[in-house]
């Protein structure tokens, strides 16, 4: 399989224009040869970009599909397939490879390195509120480690 999203077509469906329901899944092939799957029925509201930013960061712009990709991993929802390619299990990954991830899928669709570089820096060092309320809705039992958080 060639690198980064091998379909980039997604079927969604939507109750409000804003949040979004995978029907079928999508895979992505990472730099390191990794096979991710957006599992059907993941679901996204897109970047979560500040509203006042979204004339020129939108939540659905051009890096869409690489957004759906870091919420699933942040959620603990995006799967990993094994070495012989069937199973699938949650991907687990700490905070920053799900940054990396999305930054590395954002290039690989394409997308100018200005915006990689300035979504990147945000959610590297803001989202890790985000990252630990998924984590903690998706497995109460396990607070996780956030080494990007401030100390409250």
């Amino acid at each position: 399989m060639t690198q980064g999203f091998q379909c980039r077509i997604a079927n969604v469906m939507t109750y409000d224009g804003r949040h979004f329901t995978f029907v079928h899944p999508i895979t992505y092939v990472a730099n390191d040869g990794r096979v991710f799957v957006i599992p059907q029925g993941a679901t996204t509201d897109g970047a979560s970009t500040p509203r006042d930013m979204w004339p020129f960061l939108p939540p659905f712009g051009e890096y869409w599909l690489a957004t759906v990709l870091h919420d699933c991993s942040y959620q603990n929802t995006l799967q990993i397939v094994n070495e012989q390619g069937t199973a699938q299990a949650p991907a687990n990954l700490p905070q920053d490879e799900c940054d990396n991830l999305l930054k590395e899928a954002m290039e690989s669709l394409g997308v100018a390195q200005l915006t990689v570089d300035t979504i990147y820096e945000g959610v590297h060092k803001f989202g890790w509120l985000a990252y630990r309320q998924d984590r903690l809705e998706s497995s109460p039992e396990v607070i996780p480690d956030v080494p990007n958080a401030p100390i409250i």
